[in-house]
């Protein structure tokens, strides 16, 4: 590849970087002038939006993963060199868990507080003043994490016959292993802001990806015959590929009610069949790690209080406590009669929403359980990577990043038209712009509507083509006022 080396080129002093060529020709179309060899700089902004943003996350990756293997200053030798111990004693050891649970408690508290309330139903401009609460909660929950997890360290040096760590480790490794969580952090924004998005969510997930490598070489160290490990390996693609089709048609299924804005215009309201994502299975697991908790001070250790007692009835108590748990979560999320209400509009079947709440939560449930019970029991231990909702979470992922790329693909530079808190919120404007012709996406959408009251450090955000940003404002602002969010 070569560029014009001609600091007067009309496209240089237009666009500040020197026109690329392919190789054969000898000089420039806009100037006359000649060619040298481009630079990397001009190589990588003459690919296409979409390619760079791509490279450019899997650098932020890249860097995030080789970071991730500096271990934590003065950490013993002996220490180091046993299986595993690096991965527990580096400075990203505590990842991005301070800001996310600081973003969860700023989440709840403003259910709580009419203060913190209001700056969440008060626009970009309320939320980035949460946004701001989050770090500073964030910066206190990593200097005690960070202290315990030194404490934990010591400990574990104990246990191992080493020498105590000295004092001085105790103020070094608590601030090393904050700055760890911010520079995570740092990173994070960086891939959400000129990569592919979903900083957070990306890295927030990587642990559960480094697993599948992890397991995919321990699977190759097994004493398995060829034969036998292509097989497993075959059918360990063909589970997580009908896996990941499962999901996919259900995080997509959903069901557009006909509704009415308040200047008569029609749309529809997206109404999903995981109207409360997987936010059932986290309080349950809230709920019984509670039981676990009361039970160890109880007799025998928790055997009287923990579910596993019941032996056969263990599955049916636990998904009955889902349904329940849903039950109560669902209409919390997803109120779209006060959504509605809230734009002066209204639903065309007054009846809609009560059948379709009922007729939801059961295949929901079971949908949801399916993933936290049966399915880690019921297949082979190396596949035990498929434990948990977590690999629902990481499909969630993947879908907002294929949605993003396509779009990107299609329609070149993108511009944001809104930051958006409420999921059902984000899918009336994503309908009401497609009905309107207005090409759009939003950024996010199935990983927050997995997580809701638990994701608030998900950035969910509404995309156009930066030639329809102004025509997207209006209509936008014609709903709702730019300080308020269409729907709370």
């Amino acid at each position: 590849m070569k560029e014009c080396s001609n600091p007067e080129c009309p496209y240089r002093v237009s666009l500040g970087r020197a026109v690329v060529f392919s190789d054969g020709v000898d000089a420039c179309s806009e100037c006359g002038g000649p060619l040298s060899t481009a630079s990397a700089e001009n190589l990588f902004s003459s690919l296409p939006d979409f390619t760079r943003r791509i490279f450019y996350t899997a650098g932020l990756v890249l860097v995030w993963l080789l970071l991730a293997h500096v271990p934590l200053p003065g950490v013993p030798r002996v220490l180091l060199s046993k299986p595993g111990m690096l991965g527990r004693f580096n400075i990203f050891s505590l990842g991005l868990a301070p800001y996310v649970t600081a973003a969860v408690i700023v989440e709840i508290l403003t259910y709580a507080i009419p203060r913190l309330k209001s700056l969440r139903d008060g626009g970009e401009d309320g939320r980035r003043k949460l946004k701001v609460i989050s770090l500073w909660t964030a910066l206190a929950l990593a200097f005690i994490q960070g202290f315990g997890f030194t404490s934990l360290g010591a400990r574990l040096l104990e246990s191992y016959s080493v020498d105590s760590l000295p004092l001085w480790h105790f103020p070094v490794w608590t601030l090393t292993l904050t700055a760890g969580t911010f520079l995570s952090l740092w990173i994070a924004e960086a891939i959400s802001s000129s990569g592919t998005g979903h900083g957070v969510a990306l890295l927030w997930m990587m642990p559960n990806l480094t697993r599948i490598f992890k397991f995919g070489q321990a699977l190759c160290r097994q004493d398995w015959s060829t034969y036998d490990l292509v097989n497993r390996g075959l059918a360990l693609v063909a589970s997580g590929a009908v896996l990941a089709i499962l999901i996919v048609f259900i995080e997509k299924a959903r069901r557009d009610v006909p509704a009415r804005l308040r200047d008569g215009t029609g749309v529809s309201f997206p109404f999903k069949l995981t109207a409360a994502g997987i936010v059932p299975v986290l309080v349950l697991d809230l709920f019984l790690g509670a039981v676990r908790s009361v039970g160890f001070f109880a007799p025998h250790h928790g055997r009287v209080w923990g579910l596993e007692a019941l032996g056969l009835w263990q599955w049916p108590v636990e998904f009955c406590l889902l349904l329940v748990f849903s039950v109560v979560l669902v209409p919390m999320f997803h109120d779209p009669e006060h959504i509605l209400r809230e734009v002066g509009g209204s639903v065309k079947d007054e009846k809609a929403f009560d059948r379709l709440l009922p007729a939801a939560i059961l295949p929901a449930a079971a949908y949801l359980f399916f993933f936290y019970a049966p399915l880690p029991k019921a297949v082979p231990v190396w596949f035990g990577f498929f434990k948990d909702v977590w690999f629902i979470s990481l499909a969630a992922v993947a879908m907002d990043v294929a949605s993003e790329v396509r779009f990107r693909r299609r329609y070149g530079a993108l511009a944001s038209v809104r930051e958006f808190h409420s999921v059902p919120s984000a899918g009336l404007a994503e309908s009401l712009f497609k009905d309107k012709g207005i090409p759009c996406f939003v950024r996010g959408y199935y990983y927050r509507a997995l997580r809701y009251l638990f994701g608030p450090f998900v950035e969910m955000s509404l995309w156009v083509p930066e030639a329809s940003l102004a025509e997207a404002r209006t209509l936008l602002n014609e709903l709702a006022p730019e300080k308020r969010e269409v729907l709370p």
